[in-house]
């Protein structure tokens, strides 16, 4: 198995990053969904605390996977159907780096103002705390 990339496919070391990040936006995606659903306590609070360490996960992966990049150059052949499909597919890549990127630091930024949930969507203003 190759480690680095080639012309041949995408080394190990860019496969494990992106199947680590993947399983890592999966784990954060659900209990951010599910995690108001756990028991409030030690469970909801171990809930919060694996959706956030993901979350920083996610952030370090992608650090790593864009050095990764710039350092050994990226595999990415045309696809033989044509300039826009090619186009269309490295303007969804860069998307969904965006997001990458986007999500984490919105949780974060969320998190420190300490908004209720949804808050943010009805009003402008932040939660006060009593």
């Amino acid at each position: 198995m190759l480690i680095y990339n080639s012309s041949k496919g995408y080394g190990a070391i860019p496969q494990a990053t992106h199947w680590l990040t993947v399983i890592l936006v999966a784990v954060a995606w659900a209990l951010g969904l599910f995690g108001d659903d756990l028991p409030n306590g030690a469970g909801r609070a171990a809930g919060l605390f694996v959706h956030i360490s993901a979350g920083l996960a996610v952030m370090v992966l992608l650090v790593f996977r864009l050095a990764w990049n710039l350092a050994t150059g990226r595999h990415a052949e045309p696809t033989g159907l044509g300039v826009w499909v090619d186009r269309l597919g490295r303007g969804a890549h860069y998307l969904l780096y965006g997001l990458l990127i986007a999500v984490p630091i919105a949780g974060i930024v969320l998190q420190f103002a300490r908004v209720t949930r949804y808050q943010y969507l009805v009003s402008p203003t932040f939660h006060r705390r009593r």
